[in-house]
């Protein structure tokens, strides 16, 4: 009973998760942060950056979450990364937002990025491909305000400090250590969750980071250490969100990502889930040989009856009755072939000669 009961939260958590990603895949961290001077760009620019940008949405989602690409000449540099847990509509939506903001706000910008929770939409007049480029923390507590283009208030305005700083300072640290260990893996997706039970609590910790994948594993890594001692600095909160060009980092004492259910209880999903199609399978055949049986005997019946040629009788075809059997006596053959006459004979089989 408890596992059926685990199984029921982790799919509860995941359909409000799906929610929460749905109603932020809109709302930016910050405005889009146009940067370049308008003089050094064209018409030729423009329509490059115009095409690039329409471009992202739909071969990021298609590549994983992940696309970088350039176009034209003067060449355009584009990126588009999603979070790792979002499915492919949730990101083809989310870089389609930030690709139109870009557009609309900046203009003739020779560089611009826009940060979402679940994505991020970059440009640029230079080639930033395979560069790590981190340059501070954005929408930490400490942060907030000092960037007149910020609209992240919302993400840090619940925070509070925790009384025992010191055990949880120490659980966040192992926790985000780990995190930046498994992201920085160059094979995989470059993204990692975590959870870790807070001492003395029912509460747990939940962590996330994320590298875009043009970097090497030890970018990746100097990324993310970089990262997370920002996050360091304010680790007496209850959450932290660092994001920029190359990665991000973040804590909460909620569930903020798709939880993927460990081992066991995907086992149990995957059980139950298979003994429900096997049964509708199972369900499914039994109707349809009854009804295919149905219609043979309906079909059957509706035969017309088959009657004798010689005397019109009726046969019948009830299947346990037994039909008679015909025999003919030997001197009527006799007479019929006269006298078996090689004139009426049809052939040799292998019973013996044929007779007409």
């Amino acid at each position: 009973m408890s596992r059926l009961h685990d199984t029921f939260i982790v799919l509860l958590l995941v359909l409000l998760l799906m929610n929460v990603i749905t109603t932020r895949a809109d709302e930016p961290i910050y405005s889009p942060i146009c940067t370049g001077s308008k003089d050094n760009t064209s018409s030729s620019f423009e329509d490059n950056r115009k095409l690039l940008l329409s471009a992202l949405p739909s071969n990021t989602s298609l590549s994983g979450g992940f696309y970088n690409t350039s176009i034209g000449i003067p060449a355009v540099y584009g990126l588009a990364l999603c979070r790792g847990d979002l499915t492919r509509e949730e990101c083809l939506n989310c870089v389609d937002n930030g690709s139109k903001r870009l557009i609309e706000a900046c203009q003739n910008n020779s560089s611009a990025t826009i940060f979402y929770e679940v994505c991020h939409v970059r440009y640029s007049d230079v080639n930033f491909f395979s560069h790590m480029d981190f340059a501070g923390k954005y929408p930490t507590r400490g942060s907030i305000g000092s960037n007149n283009n910020s609209t992240s208030d919302k993400w840090n305005s619940t925070k509070q400090d925790i009384v025992d700083s010191k055990s949880y300072s120490r659980v966040l640290g192992k926790l985000m250590t780990e995190i930046v260990s498994e992201a920085s893996d160059a094979s995989g997706k470059m993204f990692a969750t975590k959870e870790a039970n807070l001492d003395d609590t029912s509460n747990k910790l939940y962590g996330l980071g994320q590298c875009t994948r043009d970097l090497s594993k030890k970018d990746c890594r100097q990324c993310l250490t970089q990262a997370q001692g920002d996050i360091a600095i304010d680790e007496g909160n209850e959450g932290g969100f660092i994001v920029d060009n190359s990665c991000n980092l973040r804590y909460e004492l909620y569930p903020f990502y798709r939880i993927q259910p460990p081992p066991g209880k995907k086992r149990i999903i995957a059980i139950t889930v298979g003994a429900f199609l096997s049964a509708l399978v199972l369900v499914l055949l039994a109707l349809g040989g009854t009804w295919a049986y149905c219609r043979y005997r309906k079909t059957k019946r509706e035969l017309p009856p088959l009657r004798n040629a010689q005397n019109d009788e009726e046969i019948s075809t009830d299947d346990n009755q037994e039909l008679p059997l015909m025999v003919t006596d030997f001197m009527t053959i006799k007479v019929a072939t006269d006298d078996f006459a090689d004139s009426n004979k049809l052939g040799q089989g292998g019973f013996g000669a044929v007779y007409k």
